[in-house]
Protein backbone atom coordinates (compact mmCIF):
# COMPACT_ATOMS: atom_id res chain seq x y z
CA UNK A 1 0.00 0.00 0.00
CA UNK A 2 2.81 2.38 0.90
CA UNK A 3 4.51 1.65 -2.41
CA UNK A 4 1.26 2.21 -4.35
CA UNK A 5 0.70 5.53 -2.61
CA UNK A 6 4.28 6.62 -3.29
CA UNK A 7 4.00 5.73 -6.97
CA UNK A 8 0.69 7.57 -7.22
CA UNK A 9 2.24 10.68 -5.69
CA UNK A 10 5.12 10.53 -8.15
CA UNK A 11 2.65 10.30 -11.05
CA UNK A 12 0.71 13.28 -9.68
CA UNK A 13 3.97 15.22 -9.34
CA UNK A 14 4.89 14.47 -12.96
CA UNK A 15 1.42 15.51 -14.14
CA UNK A 16 1.68 18.81 -12.27
CA UNK A 17 5.12 19.56 -13.71
CA UNK A 18 3.81 18.67 -17.15
CA UNK A 19 0.75 20.91 -16.82
CA UNK A 20 2.86 23.86 -15.67
CA UNK A 21 5.25 23.35 -18.54
CA UNK A 22 2.47 23.02 -21.10
CA UNK A 23 0.97 26.23 -19.79
CA UNK A 24 4.27 28.02 -20.26
CA UNK A 25 4.71 26.61 -23.74
CA UNK A 26 1.19 27.49 -24.86
CA UNK A 27 1.55 31.00 -23.56
CA UNK A 28 4.69 31.62 -25.56
CA UNK A 29 2.24 32.82 -28.16
CA UNK A 30 -1.28 33.72 -27.24
CA UNK A 31 -3.31 31.75 -29.71
CA UNK A 32 -6.76 32.28 -31.19
CA UNK A 33 -8.63 29.98 -33.53
CA UNK A 34 -9.49 31.42 -36.91
CA UNK A 35 -10.92 29.47 -39.82
CA UNK A 36 -9.73 26.23 -38.26
CA UNK A 37 -6.13 27.43 -37.84
CA UNK A 38 -4.14 28.52 -34.82
CA UNK A 39 -3.05 32.14 -35.19
CA UNK A 40 -0.34 33.68 -33.01
CA UNK A 41 -1.38 37.04 -31.60
CA UNK A 42 1.48 37.67 -29.14
CA UNK A 43 5.21 37.26 -29.55
CA UNK A 44 7.54 35.51 -27.08
CA UNK A 45 9.40 37.65 -24.58
CA UNK A 46 6.41 39.20 -22.82
CA UNK A 47 7.53 40.78 -19.52
CA UNK A 48 4.89 38.99 -17.44
CA UNK A 49 6.53 35.58 -17.72
CA UNK A 50 3.65 34.15 -19.72
CA UNK A 51 5.78 33.74 -22.85
CA UNK A 52 9.36 32.67 -22.37
CA UNK A 53 11.73 31.36 -24.99
CA UNK A 54 14.22 28.61 -24.20
CA UNK A 55 17.00 31.19 -24.22
CA UNK A 56 15.15 33.42 -21.76
CA UNK A 57 14.62 30.49 -19.40
CA UNK A 58 18.29 29.51 -19.60
CA UNK A 59 19.40 33.09 -18.99
CA UNK A 60 17.00 33.76 -16.12
CA UNK A 61 16.80 30.43 -14.30
CA UNK A 62 20.03 30.70 -12.32
CA UNK A 63 20.80 33.33 -9.64
CA UNK A 64 22.99 36.22 -10.80
CA UNK A 65 26.07 35.08 -8.87
CA UNK A 66 25.53 31.39 -9.61
CA UNK A 67 28.71 29.28 -9.92
CA UNK A 68 27.21 25.77 -9.94
CA UNK A 69 26.49 23.43 -12.82
CA UNK A 70 24.30 24.95 -15.51
CA UNK A 71 21.63 22.42 -16.41
CA UNK A 72 20.99 22.74 -20.14
CA UNK A 73 17.45 21.33 -20.08
CA UNK A 74 14.99 23.01 -17.71
CA UNK A 75 11.23 22.93 -16.97
CA UNK A 76 9.35 25.16 -19.38
CA UNK A 77 11.79 24.66 -22.24
CA UNK A 78 10.69 22.98 -25.46
CA UNK A 79 13.33 20.31 -24.80
CA UNK A 80 12.01 19.40 -21.31
CA UNK A 81 10.78 15.76 -21.45
CA UNK A 82 7.26 16.31 -20.15
CA UNK A 83 5.55 13.24 -18.73
CA UNK A 84 8.64 11.03 -18.63
CA UNK A 85 10.23 11.11 -15.19
CA UNK A 86 13.23 8.98 -16.11
CA UNK A 87 14.08 11.27 -19.01
CA UNK A 88 13.80 14.25 -16.65
CA UNK A 89 16.26 12.55 -14.31
CA UNK A 90 18.64 11.79 -17.18
CA UNK A 91 18.44 15.38 -18.43
CA UNK A 92 19.45 16.70 -14.99
CA UNK A 93 22.46 14.46 -14.39
CA UNK A 94 25.81 16.19 -13.95
CA UNK A 95 28.64 14.50 -15.87
CA UNK A 96 30.86 12.50 -13.49
CA UNK A 97 34.01 14.19 -14.76
CA UNK A 98 32.46 17.57 -13.94
CA UNK A 99 31.38 16.55 -10.44
CA UNK A 100 34.89 15.34 -9.68
CA UNK A 101 36.20 18.86 -10.26
CA UNK A 102 33.46 20.78 -8.44
CA UNK A 103 33.96 22.53 -5.12
CA UNK A 104 31.49 21.98 -2.27
CA UNK A 105 30.06 25.45 -2.86
CA UNK A 106 29.48 24.69 -6.54
CA UNK A 107 27.78 21.42 -5.64
CA UNK A 108 25.58 23.11 -3.05
CA UNK A 109 24.41 25.72 -5.52
CA UNK A 110 23.75 23.00 -8.10
CA UNK A 111 21.55 21.13 -5.62
CA UNK A 112 19.64 24.26 -4.57
CA UNK A 113 18.55 24.86 -8.17
CA UNK A 114 18.20 21.15 -9.09
CA UNK A 115 15.06 21.05 -11.30
CA UNK A 116 13.69 17.89 -9.64
CA UNK A 117 14.33 18.87 -6.02
CA UNK A 118 10.58 19.20 -5.51
CA UNK A 119 10.25 15.42 -5.86
CA UNK A 120 11.09 15.17 -2.16
CA UNK A 121 7.47 16.15 -1.46
CA UNK A 122 6.03 13.26 -3.50
CA UNK A 123 6.65 10.66 -0.79
CA UNK A 124 4.98 9.57 2.43
CA UNK A 125 7.51 11.53 4.45
CA UNK A 126 10.29 13.97 3.67
CA UNK A 127 12.97 11.55 4.79
CA UNK A 128 11.90 9.02 2.17
CA UNK A 129 11.65 11.81 -0.38
CA UNK A 130 15.17 13.01 0.35
CA UNK A 131 16.61 9.51 0.03
CA UNK A 132 14.74 8.90 -3.21
CA UNK A 133 15.96 12.12 -4.82
CA UNK A 134 19.48 11.46 -3.60
CA UNK A 135 19.33 8.05 -5.27
CA UNK A 136 18.94 9.61 -8.73
CA UNK A 137 20.62 13.00 -8.25
CA UNK A 138 24.36 12.45 -8.52
CA UNK A 139 24.96 16.05 -7.44
CA UNK A 140 23.11 15.51 -4.16
CA UNK A 141 24.89 12.18 -3.65
CA UNK A 142 28.27 13.85 -3.90
CA UNK A 143 27.30 16.84 -1.76
CA UNK A 144 26.15 14.55 1.05
CA UNK A 145 29.62 13.03 1.42
CA UNK A 146 31.46 16.34 1.34
CA UNK A 147 32.71 17.60 4.69
CA UNK A 148 32.00 21.25 5.38
CA UNK A 149 28.70 21.26 3.49
CA UNK A 150 26.78 22.72 6.45
CA UNK A 151 29.26 25.55 6.89
CA UNK A 152 29.00 26.12 3.15
CA UNK A 153 25.20 26.36 3.45
CA UNK A 154 25.64 28.78 6.36
CA UNK A 155 27.89 30.99 4.23
CA UNK A 156 25.50 30.84 1.30
CA UNK A 157 22.54 32.00 3.39
CA UNK A 158 24.68 34.78 4.89
CA UNK A 159 25.63 35.99 1.41
CA UNK A 160 22.02 35.85 0.19
CA UNK A 161 20.19 37.31 3.16
CA UNK A 162 18.42 39.72 0.78
CA UNK A 163 16.44 36.70 -0.47
CA UNK A 164 14.62 36.72 2.87
CA UNK A 165 13.46 40.31 2.74
CA UNK A 166 9.89 41.25 1.91
CA UNK A 167 9.07 41.06 -1.81
CA UNK A 168 12.50 39.59 -2.55
CA UNK A 169 10.91 36.95 -4.77
CA UNK A 170 8.94 39.40 -6.90
CA UNK A 171 10.50 39.77 -10.34
CA UNK A 172 7.40 40.61 -12.34
CA UNK A 173 7.59 37.23 -14.01
CA UNK A 174 5.54 34.29 -12.74
CA UNK A 175 8.02 31.65 -13.81
CA UNK A 176 10.98 33.32 -12.16
CA UNK A 177 9.00 34.32 -9.06
CA UNK A 178 8.14 30.65 -8.58
CA UNK A 179 11.80 29.70 -8.96
CA UNK A 180 12.95 32.14 -6.29
CA UNK A 181 10.41 30.74 -3.83
CA UNK A 182 11.42 27.18 -4.75
CA UNK A 183 15.13 27.87 -4.28
CA UNK A 184 14.49 29.40 -0.87
CA UNK A 185 12.32 26.43 0.07
CA UNK A 186 15.08 24.05 -1.04
CA UNK A 187 17.53 25.82 1.25
CA UNK A 188 15.08 25.48 4.13
CA UNK A 189 14.63 21.79 3.40
CA UNK A 190 18.38 21.16 3.48
CA UNK A 191 18.63 23.17 6.69
CA UNK A 192 16.06 20.99 8.43
CA UNK A 193 17.10 17.63 7.01
CA UNK A 194 18.70 15.25 9.49
CA UNK A 195 19.96 13.14 6.59
CA UNK A 196 21.75 16.12 5.10
CA UNK A 197 23.49 17.12 8.31
CA UNK A 198 24.45 13.64 9.51
CA UNK A 199 28.10 13.44 10.64
CA UNK A 200 28.41 17.18 10.11
CA UNK A 201 27.16 18.74 13.30
CA UNK A 202 26.23 17.79 16.86
CA UNK A 203 22.60 17.02 17.57
CA UNK A 204 22.49 19.67 20.26
CA UNK A 205 22.23 22.42 17.62
CA UNK A 206 19.90 22.15 14.68
CA UNK A 207 21.05 23.26 11.26
CA UNK A 208 18.01 25.52 11.03
CA UNK A 209 19.25 27.41 14.11
CA UNK A 210 22.74 27.37 12.67
CA UNK A 211 21.56 29.03 9.46
CA UNK A 212 19.22 31.42 11.23
CA UNK A 213 22.26 32.62 13.14
CA UNK A 214 23.73 33.68 9.82
CA UNK A 215 20.67 35.80 9.11
CA UNK A 216 20.69 37.22 12.62
CA UNK A 217 24.32 38.25 12.33
CA UNK A 218 23.71 39.74 8.91
CA UNK A 219 20.44 41.60 9.43
CA UNK A 220 20.10 42.18 13.16
CA UNK A 221 16.69 40.47 13.19
CA UNK A 222 15.69 38.12 15.97
CA UNK A 223 16.21 34.40 15.38
CA UNK A 224 12.49 33.54 15.51
CA UNK A 225 11.83 36.12 12.80
CA UNK A 226 14.68 34.71 10.76
CA UNK A 227 13.24 31.22 10.98
CA UNK A 228 10.03 32.47 9.39
CA UNK A 229 12.12 34.02 6.62
CA UNK A 230 14.21 30.89 6.16
CA UNK A 231 11.23 28.68 5.53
Amino acid sequence: MKSIRRNLLIVISIVLITCIGIGIRLSREERTKKDGEIVATEQPGDNQGESLTDEEILNGYFPVDYIGYRYSVLPGMTTWPYGNHQEMIDACQIPDEVIAQMTTEELLQSVIVYPLFGDVYAYDNLGDGFEAVKEYSNGLQELCVRSGRIECLFDYVSAHRDWYQENSTVTGNEYFDHLRVAFRRNIGFLAGSEAFRVNEQGEETSVADFLNEALTNSTGMRTDENRDRLY
